[in-house]
């Protein structure tokens, strides 16, 4: 492909040309001498930069961005690697504050389709097609390298042990919650599900967990002892946390005064009590592996962090000038969505209308179960955007079924256009002066987004 007058869209369309997990689910598609193979092609750009590597169920998006908002404000210019984007791909390889340069960006595409023979199927490894992700990674790796970055975060993208991120040897992996989540991959048991997590855990070197299911805790225990790696637990290092939003002060451990000697106290741009949580283990993994960080920095990089789509509040402005208050939380495993509940009822007490829609590999009986339980009497319901296979029909006949099991006096609509769900949505949330919860779907809210919030 000619690259001289390249642009950043016209490489994306290439990207997109390669198979793609996110959009269509397959079976078999996951290993790792492929990413190895690019990764030496291109100078093994991963192996060039300190890393913090993260995986879980929940909350690895958070803490990621936590802590390269923590390594940030320590000094260091450092990338962060997390999915999915909401409004363009290139929030996913991004610096904590924004993007980089477009120039940056563009240089990185230009050197990868310069080398296109690279990624055919013939020149790889038993001739394996490349795929999306695979090829992303590597862009994330070589756009770091590109930036002169210290450090980077990144996320994995799904479960762990053939990620194609796990070709890095980081200081540190960061391990958060374990919940049954894409079983058709990843296996049906918890104990599956943190096996596949603990994958990311590397011979000699630290593990942070978040607090675990005991199930996911005993894999986690076993596979660190196997690699000599020394880990800590959120319990063990964590005294006690106080949360009183926005403020929230962590009491670590006396035995890590090395590491904090006094409490630290910082204020969260994101509600919910579970950030006192995600905000420890982003502070203790992120000390761990730059101890060079001063308290000051963390609490700084602490307070700094946000990210869109978690429990974020806006403002949308209809035709008539008029102003309805959303929230945003892209909430899309079972406990993650009961923890969104939890802090939108704590906070809007007396709102009760939901905008909602899952992706088809979720499990919607339990999900129509919490939003039910947390007393949503006004639920539309909708497609997870355009880019996720869902089952609407399903969907609907799973709430209007417990609706009726329940004997509730609920109003449900049901509209797969998603313009039009947010507009029915928002006119039933302000006849009832409500605020407007949207969730379940990432997919969803970017949709929204680019649509009436752009």
């Amino acid at each position: 492909m000619d690259t001289k007058n390249l642009s950043l869209s016209e490489f994306e369309n290439w990207l997109n040309s390669f198979l793609n997990f996110e959009k269509t689910p397959k079976k078999n598609i996951f290993w790792l001498d492929t990413m190895r193979h690019l990764c030496q092609k291109f100078g093994n750009p991963q192996n060039q930069i300190n890393l913090i590597h993260a995986a879980g169920s929940k909350g690895k998006g958070t803490v990621c961005n936590y802590m390269a908002s923590i390594l940030s404000h320590g000094g260091n210019k450092t990338g962060l690697y997390t999915s999915p984007h909401l409004l363009t791909f290139f929030e996913r390889i991004a610096k904590p504050d924004g993007l980089f340069e477009n120039e940056i960006y563009l240089s990185v595409a230009k050197k990868m389709l310069e080398n296109e023979g690279w990624f055919k199927s013939e020149n790889l490894p038993s001739e394996r097609p490349t795929t999306w992700f695979e090829l992303v990674t590597l862009y994330a790796f070589l756009v770091f390298k590109e930036a002169g970055c210290d450090w980077a975060v990144l996320e994995t993208g799904l479960g762990g042990r053939l990620d194609a991120t796990n070709v890095c040897v980081p200081k540190v992996s960061v391990l958060m919650p374990i919940e049954l989540e894409h079983t058709e991959f990843l296996g049906d048991t918890i104990e599956k599900v943190a096996f596949e997590k603990s994958g990311i855990i590397k011979d000699g070197i630290p593990v942070v967990c978040a607090r675990q299911k005991t199930e996911a805790e005993n894999v986690f225990r076993k596979v660190a002892s196997e690699n000599h790696s020394p880990i800590y637990f959120f319990d063990e290092f964590i005294e006690r946390y106080e949360y009183d939003f926005p403020k929230i002060t962590l009491y670590f451990k006396a035995e890590f005064s090395e590491y904090f000697p006094r409490p630290l106290s910082f204020n969260a741009r994101i509600p919910g009590e579970i950030q006192a949580m995600n905000a420890s283990v982003a502070a203790f993994a992120a000390k761990i592996a730059c101890q060079t960080l001063t308290m000051d920095q963390i609490e700084e990089g602490l307070s700094a962090s946000f990210l869109p789509a978690r429990f974020e509040i806006a403002e949308y402005k209809d035709e008539k000038g008029l102003s309805h208050k959303v929230v945003f939380d892209g909430a899309h495993t079972e406990n993650s969505l009961n923890l969104t509940c939890q802090t939108f009822n704590s906070m809007f007490p007396t709102s009760h209308s939901v905008l909602f829609a899952c992706a088809a590999d979720k499990n919607a009986q339990k999900m129509s179960d919490i939003i039910f339980n947390h007393g949503f009497n006004s639920v539309v319901l909708t497609k997870p955007g355009e880019k996720k296979h869902s089952d609407f029909s399903g969907l609907s006949k799973i709430f209007e079924d417990k609706k009726d099991e329940l004997n509730l006096e609920c109003q449900i609509v049901e509209e797969a256009d998603t313009d039009k769900a947010f507009l029915n949505a928002i006119k039933i949330s302000s006849e009832k002066n409500e605020t407007l919860l949207i969730c379940g779907s990432f997919y969803l809210i970017a949709e929204i987004k680019e649509k009436f919030f752009s």
